[in-house]
């Protein structure tokens, strides 16, 4: 009955306030807790590349990508060294992700072992659990927390210092964390405005540089099935695909790599050849 209906509505309107209030109180309390990473840990000193360095070459006839896809992992394709690190930007949407799990540990635990150090990108909040069982399984090779440490990437949005503070604190992270992107629609009067809030204390807060080319979507259903092969899979399909896409005087790149749809904006992103 309608009225049964609005009540639930209400209901649901009134637990969502209270749990809504309960985050943005612990959230503040974690902002105004922040703390610099505890003595003996690593001085921050790598700072923020521009984002759009932070690429993985492709295989043969395929774009780079702005971070490592499993099969990146898989062949051992070499990351960007920066500032004496590694750096391993993490894909935010893999089709298996235990196998994605397990390239990367073994790619991680190869350069820690090694005496090196790498940097990985967050790029979602199921990054965070991944985070935390790296570093408890590293820790007793890495006691001064300067082999493995991490950023907060493009789709971990960081709008507000609430949200910086939130990931920032975490424990896993204290020490480990050197900086975040602001996230990629602000303006330059937001990030301003953030920049001067967090203080000299906290992380870097860096911006996105113009030459990035970010996805602009991602999805789990295959491009190559659904329109380039009519709603199939190919027989013995290699699970690699790109096309160049077109919107009236808009041209765009659709790649295709382990069943992973992504569309970029065509000329933005490298070695994108036909």
């Amino acid at each position: 009955p309608p009225s049964r209906l609005k009540r639930e509505k209400n209901r649901c309107y009134r637990e969502s306030a209270v749990a809504l209030d309960a985050l943005w109180s612990s959230a503040a309390a974690a902002a105004a807790a922040w703390m610099p990473p505890p003595p003996g840990t690593a001085d921050r000193v790598l700072h923020a590349p521009p984002r759009s360095v932070l690429v993985i070459g492709g295989g043969e006839g395929q774009p780079s990508l702005p971070f490592a896809t499993a099969r990146a992992l898989r062949e051992d394709r070499p990351l960007p060294f920066l500032q004496g690190a590694h750096w391993l930007p993490l894909a935010p949407l893999v089709a298996d992700w235990e196998e994605y799990v397990s390239l990367l540990r073994r790619r991680v635990s190869t350069v820690v072992t090694g005496g090196g150090d790498i940097i990985l990108g967050l790029d979602g909040l199921h990054h965070l659990a991944l985070a935390r069982s790296l570093v408890d399984e590293l820790a007793p090779l890495d006691p001064e927390r300067r082999h493995l440490r991490f950023f907060l990437d493009i789709h971990l949005y960081v709008a507000n210092r609430f949200t910086f503070a939130t990931v920032a604190n975490l424990p896993w992270l204290a020490g480990r964390l050197l900086f975040a992107y602001f996230y990629l629609e602000a303006g330059r009067e937001d990030f301003t405005r953030l920049h001067a809030s967090c203080g000299e204390a906290w992380p870097e807060l860096a911006e996105v540089d113009a030459d990035f080319s970010p996805p602009l979507f991602l999805s789990a259903a295959c491009l190559r099935k659904q329109h380039g092969e009519g709603g199939s899979c190919p027989p013995g399909c290699d699970r690699l695909w790109k096309r160049r896409l077109r919107d009236r005087d808009r041209g765009y790149l659709a790649v295709v790599e382990d069943c992973v749809s992504m569309v970029f904006q065509e000329g933005r992103i490298r070695s994108a050849t036909s």
